[in-house]
């Protein structure tokens, strides 16, 4: 402390000189301008994304795993039914096929023809007797048949006609007048159904065209499998030949356009209600 009055003297600063003061001013202006050029960078770079973790996005989530496994299950559950189908189903083609081959088929297959005399009068006849065969590879049991014919009157069968049993009379053979009982026919075998007189007047009557001689049946039958079966048939003698030299004679038959028919496709037929014999009846 100096001075004359006894005040204190407050050292002056040195002013800066102009060489000084415009070193400063730069200074400034170039931190501004960095400032303002990191500024710039920093907008213009592009901004970088928070890193994720590849072992959290590789990981499943266990929601998704459970839905995934239901509808991979489902899908083999139903590919599994779908295919245990299929099988059943050529299972069933498979055993029909086998019942099919096996079972017992009776049909009529032709008629044969005797010559005779009536029993009465004496005259000229003829003895029709249809053929009934199985054509099956098993027997035929239980069989029972039943044939008829227009006698006496030999006119043509309307439409209408129902094709009833007839009883027998007493006529042209009087011992082919039986009633048939049950039978057995055996595999890829014969048996005749019962004799059916008819006079030589009206087979001549045939060949005129004056007469219409009709011959029909049925027969049932059970095969193996306990399953019953029918089979209907009916046949018009449409003409009779000549005697040839050794005194022979042919006969020429037709089906008659109704009454000829076998199981199902006859509308009097029961079928018997059985998994197996519906097996059957559904794969003809």
């Amino acid at each position: 402390m100096s001075g004359r009055h006894g005040n204190k003297h407050k050292r002056k600063k040195p002013k800066a000189d102009g060489a000084h003061a415009f070193a400063n001013d730069v200074g400034l202006r170039e931190k501004v301008t960095d400032t303002k050029q990191e500024e710039i960078l920093d907008l213009t770079s592009p901004k970088t994304e928070p890193t994720v973790n590849s072992r959290s996005l590789l990981k499943p989530d266990p929601f998704d795993l459970a839905v995934h496994g239901f509808i991979l299950t489902f899908i083999l559950a139903l590919a599994a039914i779908w295919s245990g189908w299929i099988f059943q189903q050529q299972l069933i083609e498979a055993r029909s096929a086998t019942l099919l081959g096996q079972r017992a088929s009776v049909f009529v297959t032709r008629t044969s023809v005797t010559p005779g005399k009536e029993a009465k009068t004496g005259s000229k006849a003829w003895g029709f007797t249809p053929e009934m065969e199985n054509a099956g590879n098993t027997a035929a049991l239980d069989v029972r048949n039943y044939v008829s014919q227009n006698s006496p009157e030999y006119e043509i069968l309307p439409d209408s006609f129902d094709y009833a049993d007839r009883p027998y009379a007493v006529g042209t053979f009087p011992n082919s007048n039986m009633k048939s009982g049950p039978a057995i026919i055996g595999p890829h075998e014969t048996m005749d159904l019962a004799t059916l007189g008819v006079g030589d007047e009206a087979l001549q009557r045939v060949n005129k065209g004056s007469g219409h001689v009709y011959f029909w049946g049925w027969v049932s039958y059970r095969d193996i499998f306990k399953c019953t079966h029918r089979t209907e048939f009916c046949e018009e003698l449409i003409a009779m030949s000549d005697a040839d030299k050794d005194g022979n004679r042919h006969f020429v038959f037709d089906n008659c356009n109704q009454h000829n028919c076998a199981d199902d496709t006859c509308q009097d037929y029961e079928p018997t209600q059985t998994k197996m014999c519906r097996l059957a009846s559904e794969t003809k």
